[in-house]
């Protein structure tokens, strides 16, 4: 944290303290997240400089820090960066299924979260997804269409997606 006013300190904590819930949240409800931010404070202006796995973190940041910052101040994240993919796959014959957590794609879950923890199915014509994180079993991947999901298991290798 870099504070150049005043006003940086009592900013700086309230940031520390968004980001450190968002990154809580996310971890609780998704299993796993990059969520690595930093702040810089000028007067009338928050830089957020760091990595992020999805730009929507970046948003959800923006929305926490938004009623904390003294009016007429604005949120600048121009210097985040979203994860770049670590490869690129391709979706198994059939169906492959996108689970919003990782226990979901590992089938340790409820039937009832089962249920309610899809969050998109592919077919092979869908194209190759990006890999953004591998866990023992799973891996976290980025659908063509956005959609962010884990899968079970390991995918092939694909070429990069067009």
């Amino acid at each position: 944290m870099s504070c150049e006013t005043g006003d940086g300190g009592e900013i700086g904590r309230a940031f520390a303290a968004v980001v450190a819930a968002e990154r809580a949240v996310l971890t609780a409800e998704f299993g796993w997240t990059q969520l690595e931010l930093e702040a810089h404070v000028q007067r009338g202006l928050l830089r957020l400089r760091g990595r992020v796995a999805l730009p929507r973190m970046t948003t959800g940041v923006g929305r926490a820090m938004a009623p904390r910052l003294p009016r007429g101040w604005r949120i600048d994240a121009s210097q985040v960066q979203v994860r770049a993919p670590i490869g690129w796959r391709a979706p198994g014959p059939g169906v492959t299924r996108l689970w919003r957590t990782a226990g979901l794609a590992l089938g340790t879950c409820s039937e009832e979260q089962m249920i309610s923890g899809l969050s998109t199915e592919l077919l092979p014509g869908d194209g190759p997804v990006a890999l953004l994180a591998e866990l023992p079993g799973c891996a976290l991947v980025r659908a063509s269409d956005g959609t962010v999901g884990w899968v079970r298991g390991a995918l092939a290798p694909a070429g990069p997606a067009r």
